[in-house]
């Protein structure tokens, strides 16, 4: 050094430069794992949507009164919510919680 600081505070201002280069490789790179990690999740949510009705853990009974009201994916059913479900003919609170335990088993939840 030309003396104007100590060698220790030479090294200590040093280290601290490079902490903090380094510590903005570290924000990127966690950063960029987020974004993976989360860009991931989508595409297995919608490989899941896509899933058919026939293929939930629910009974056949379930399963035919969502086929006869249209609802063929899980895509589809994701689309409603609990009171929608309600009302269709043949649906009962039975069937809700076999939707609601298959749904969850999948990560996912009724509207």
């Amino acid at each position: 050094t030309d003396e104007t600081i100590s060698p220790q505070q030479a090294l200590l201002k040093a280290s601290q430069i490079l902490l903090n280069h380094y510590s903005l490789f570290e924000q990127n790179l966690v950063k960029e794992t987020k974004e993976k990690v989360e860009g991931e999740e989508k595409v297995e949510e919608k490989e899941v949507s896509r899933t058919k009705v026939e293929e939930l853990k629910v009974s056949a009974r379930t399963q035919n009164i969502l086929i006869s009201n249209n609802i063929k994916t899980v895509g589809g059913l994701l689309r409603k919510n609990e009171a929608s479900l309600i009302v269709l003919k043949g649906m009962g609170e039975k069937g809700i919680k076999e939707i609601k335990k298959a749904l969850k088993k999948l990560g996912l939840e009724l509207k």
